[in-house]
Formats: structure tokens, C-alpha cells, sequence
């Protein structure tokens, strides 16, 4: 089981977006958020 463990996204909605989608690509099972998350992180867990 591969998990990405993005970090530092601040609040950029876009780039979270954009994290996840590299991460699906390289083929992680799960994600796990460390650090900061999204002003509106409700609308994505």
C-alpha cells in the first residue's frame, strides 16, 4: 500500500487539487493531510 502524506498547502484550494491528482497518478492508495489544510478542507474529506 503506497500513502501520500502531502504537506504545506496553505489554504491554495488549487494546489490541493493539484496534489491530489499527482498523487493518484503515482499510484498512492490513500492520503493522509499533515500540517496546514484548506480554509474549506470540509468539502474535500
Amino acid at each position: 500500500m503506497k500513502i501520500a502524506i502531502p504537506s504545506d498547502i496553505h489554504a491554495n484550494r488549487g494546489a490541493f487539487e493539484a496534489v491530489l491528482a499527482d498523487c493518484r497518478a503515482r499510484g498512492a492508495d490513500r492520503t493522509r493531510q499533515r500540517d496546514e489544510r484548506c480554509n474549506d478542507a470540509h468539502h474535500f474529506f
